[in-house]
C-alpha cells in the first residue's frame, strides 16, 4: 500500500477502484466543547476528592494543606492561601500552596482596618472580589501596596461561611506572574472549594468541641447524677407535702400538715406557722408541730414593731435565717445589728422564716368582683418557722424546700378562702334567686286575675255596645286598643310563668311518639287561621320520608309557634317565611327563615335573653313581650337539643337540633 498524499484526502489501495474519502479536521466549536467536557471532568474530580477527603479524615490540617494544593496545580496558578480571621478583625494565613520562586506567606498575620472596614459597609459580600489587574481594578492605594509587597497581579477571593453567616476566613488563589482573566468556571469550581472547605472546618470544630466535651463528661454525669439524686428526693418531699395540703380546704388543716411534715423532714426540734392580721401589724401563732418538750406557743401574737427588719424581708417576700450567738445570715451575707429574731425564738440556736407570700399576680380578681372578695390581698400573709435548739445551718436544698412549702400554703390557702368566699355566694345567690322566683309567680298570679277581669269587661262592654247600636268607629278602635294592651300583658304574664317553670325545673316532660308529616301538616292548617300569620306567605319544604320522632308535644309547639311569631315581627306584609324540616343520623332538624333586615354579628349572641332587641329597631314596631327567643332557647335545652341563629345578605334564620330519640 502506498503512503496517503498530503492533505485531507486518503487513497485506499486494494484490488478494488482507487476511492478518495475526505477526513474532516475537528472544529473551533468542537474544541471548546472538547475543553469544556474536559474541565468539567477534572472539576467533578476535585470536588470528589475533596469530600471523600472530608468523609475519611478528622485531621483538618490535612484537608485543607490537600485542597490548596489541589487548586493550585487546577488553576495553574502561582500560591493559593487560606487566611482565618480573628476576633479583633486580623487575619492568619493558616493554610498556603505556593510555586518554586514565589514568596512564602504561611503564618504571617495582615492586620489591615479594611477587613473591618468592608464587612461594615457590605457584609459577606464584600469578601467575595475577581481581580484581573490589581492596577487596573480600583483598589485604593494601600491595598494595591499590600498585594504588591505578596507579589500578587491577579487574585480571586471568596468568603468561607459558618453556620448563622459567620465570616470563618476567606480562600484565595494569587496570580503573581501577570495579569489574568479568571473565567466563569474557575470562579465556580472556587465557590464549590469553598463550600467543602467550610463543611471540612465545621465538621473540625465540632469534633474538637466533642472531643472537649468526653474530657469531662464522666465527671460531669457523676455531679449530674448527684444533682439528679438530690432533686429527685426533693421533688418527692415537695410533691408528697403538696399533695397533703392541696388535699384540703380546711385553713388550720393545710398549716398543720405543713409543720408537721416539715418537723419529720428536715429532723428539726419545732416548726411553727403564723398569719398577719389585716394590718400586718401583728403575726399570731396558729399551727405548731415539736418532737421535744418544748411549751406551747399557739396563740401568742408578735409584734411587727418589736422586729421591724425581720418583718421587713418576709413583708417583701425574702426569707430569713439567723443562727447562734446573734450572727445573722440572709442572701449569703452575715451582718449584725438589729435583724434579732422575735422574742419567742431567742433561744433556740438556727431559725429559717420564710413568707407564705402571695403573688400580687395570682390574686388578679375577676372582672366586675370586688378586690377583696375573697378575703386575702396579695404579699405576704404569714410565715413559717423552722428551728432548732442546736448548732445547724440550713443548706440551699432545705431552705428551697421550706421556700416552696410555704409557697404551696398560700395557693391552698388563697383557695380555702376563695372556696369559703364562693359557698358563700353561691348561698346569697340561691336565696336571691329564690325570692324572684317567689316574687314572679306571686307577682304573675295576682296580676293574672284582675286582667282577665278587665279583658271580660272590655268584652261585654263591646257586647253591651252593639246591642244598643251605639258602638261608633271611634269607641270600637278604641276598646280594641284596650283589648290589644290586656292580650299583651297576659301573654307577658303567661310567658313570665312559663320561663319561670323551665328555669326551675318545676314543668314536666311527656315524651310521646310523632308521626311528623301527618302532625306538622295539621298544626300548620290550624296555625294559618290566626290573624297574624293570615299576611303572610308560608314556604314549607320537608322531606318526603321523615322518622319517628318521640319528643314533648308541646314543647315542640311551643318552639315552631314562637320561632313563627318572631320571623312574622321581622318580616313585611306578603314576604315569604320558609320552614324547613329535615333528619340526619339520630337528629330532627327544623329551621324558620325569613327575609328582612340583618342582625349585626356582635348582637347574635345576645338575641336569646330575656327582654332583650335589636338596639337599632323600633320595640313598638315589633310588639311581642321580648322572652319568645329566650323561652325557645329554654324549651330546646329542656329537650336536650340546641338552637343557633344566623343572620346574612337580608335574610335570617334560626336552626334547632333536636334528637330523635332522647336518652
Amino acid at each position: 500500500m502506498q503512503a496517503p498524499p498530503p492533505g485531507n484526502l486518503q487513497v485506499k489501495s486494494e484490488s478494488m477502484p482507487v476511492q478518495l474519502i475526505p477526513v474532516a479536521e475537528p472544529s473551533s466549536v468542537d474544541k471548546a466543547q472538547m475543553c469544556e467536557l474536559q474541565w468539567q471532568r477534572e472539576r467533578a474530580h476535585l470536588i470528589s476528592k475533596m469530600t471523600g477527603r472530608i468523609h475519611q479524615s478528622q485531621d483538618l490540617q490535612e484537608i485543607l494543606d490537600t485542597a490548596v494544593a489541589d487548586v493550585r496545580h487546577f488553576l495553574q496558578t502561582d500560591r493559593v492561601i487560606i487566611l482565618r480571621f480573628e476576633p479583633n478583625w486580623s487575619g492568619v494565613i493558616v493554610v498556603e500552596s505556593v510555586g518554586e520562586g514565589w514568596l512564602p506567606i504561611l503564618g504571617t498575620i495582615i492586620k489591615d482596618p479594611c477587613f473591618e472596614k468592608s464587612y461594615e459597609n457590605g457584609g459577606i459580600a464584600k469578601f467575595s472580589r475577581v481581580i484581573e489587574d490589581i492596577n487596573t481594578a480600583g483598589l485604593t492605594r494601600c491595598h494595591v501596596d499590600l498585594l504588591t509587597q505578596y507579589q500578587v497581579r491577579a487574585n480571586l477571593v471568596l468568603p468561607i461561611i459558618q453556620a448563622g453567616d459567620r465570616l470563618w476566613g476567606v480562600l484565595i488563589a494569587h496570580h503573581c506572574r501577570e495579569p489574568r482573566k479568571w473565567q466563569p468556571l474557575e470562579v465556580e469550581l472556587l465557590q464549590e472549594l469553598v463550600t467543602q472547605v467550610a463543611i471540612a472546618i465545621q465538621q473540625s470544630e465540632l469534633y474538637q468541641q466533642v472531643q472537649r466535651l468526653n474530657t469531662n463528661l464522666e465527671q460531669q454525669i457523676r455531679e449530674r447524677t448527684r444533682q439528679l439524686e438530690q432533686s429527685l428526693d426533693f421533688a418527692a418531699v415537695l410533691k408528697r407535702i403538696t399533695d397533703r395540703i392541696r388535699d384540703s380546704l380546711d385553713e388550720h388543716q393545710i398549716l398543720q400538715t405543713a409543720v408537721r411534715e416539715l418537723v419529720s423532714v428536715l429532723k428539726v426540734d419545732y416548726c411553727c406557722a403564723a398569719l398577719y392580721n389585716s394590718d400586718r401589724t401583728d403575726a399570731t401563732i396558729q399551727c405548731e408541730f415539736t418532737h421535744a418538750e418544748l411549751g406551747s406557743a399557739i396563740g401568742q401574737t408578735l409584734a411587727v414593731a418589736d422586729t421591724p427588719r425581720v418583718h421587713y424581708r418576709l413583708l417583701s417576700g425574702q426569707h430569713f435565717e439567723a443562727y447562734e450567738n446573734g450572727r445573722i445570715a440572709y442572701l449569703q451575707t452575715a451582718e449584725t445589728g438589729d435583724m434579732a429574731c422575735p422574742p419567742l425564738f431567742d433561744r433556740f440556736a438556727a431559725k429559717l422564716l420564710c413568707p407564705i407570700f402571695l403573688d400580687p399576680a395570682s390574686c388578679k380578681p375577676m372582672k366586675d368582683s370586688n378586690p377583696n372578695s375573697c378575703g386575702i390581698e396579695p404579699g405576704a400573709i404569714g410565715y413559717l418557722a423552722v428551728i432548732d435548739q442546736t448548732y445547724h445551718i440550713f443548706s440551699d436544698t432545705e431552705v428551697e424546700l421550706v421556700k416552696q412549702v410555704a409557697n404551696q400554703c398560700a395557693i391552698a390557702i388563697r383557695q380555702a378562702r376563695l372556696y369559703e368566699a364562693s359557698q358563700s355566694q353561691v348561698e346569697a345567690l340561691e336565696k336571691l334567686n329564690q325570692l324572684k322566683d317567689d316574687f314572679l309567680s306571686t307577682i304573675s298570679h295576682e296580676l293574672r286575675t284582675p286582667l282577665a277581669g278587665m279583658k271580660m269587661a272590655i268584652q261585654m262592654l263591646e257586647v253591651s255596645l252593639k246591642k244598643h247600636s251605639i258602638l261608633s268607629k271611634k269607641t270600637f278602635d278604641y276598646l280594641k286598643i284596650l283589648h290589644d294592651l290586656c292580650e299583651r300583658e297576659i301573654e307577658l304574664i303567661n310567658d313570665l310563668l312559663s320561663l319561670q317553670q323551665l328555669e326551675s325545673g318545676d314543668q314536666p316532660l311527656n315524651p310521646a311518639e310523632v308521626q311528623l308529616q301527618p302532625w306538622l301538616t295539621q298544626w300548620l292548617q290550624s296555625l294559618q287561621k290566626q290573624t297574624q300569620f293570615q299576611q303572610r306567605i308560608l314556604q314549607i319544604e320537608y322531606a318526603s320520608q321523615l322518622p319517628l320522632l318521640i319528643c314533648d308535644i308541646p314543647s315542640l309547639e311551643r318552639i315552631l309557634l314562637e320561632l313563627l311569631n318572631n320571623a312574622c315581627k321581622h318580616s313585611d306584609s306578603g314576604s315569604p317565611i320558609q320552614l324547613k324540616v329535615w333528619a340526619e343520623g339520630e337528629a330532627f332538624f327544623l329551621s324558620v327563615c325569613n327575609s328582612g333586615s340583618d342582625i349585626p354579628t356582635n348582637e347574635l349572641s345576645r338575641i336569646f335573653d330575656k327582654f332583650y332587641r335589636i338596639p337599632r329597631n323600633d320595640p313598638w314596631k315589633q310588639g311581642g313581650t321580648g322572652l319568645g327567643l329566650a323561652l325557645v332557647q329554654q324549651l330546646v335545652n329542656r329537650l336536650k337539643g340546641s338552637i343557633q341563629a344566623t343572620s346574612a345578605s337580608g335574610q335570617t334564620c334560626f336552626t334547632v337540633k333536636l334528637p330523635l330519640q332522647p336518652r
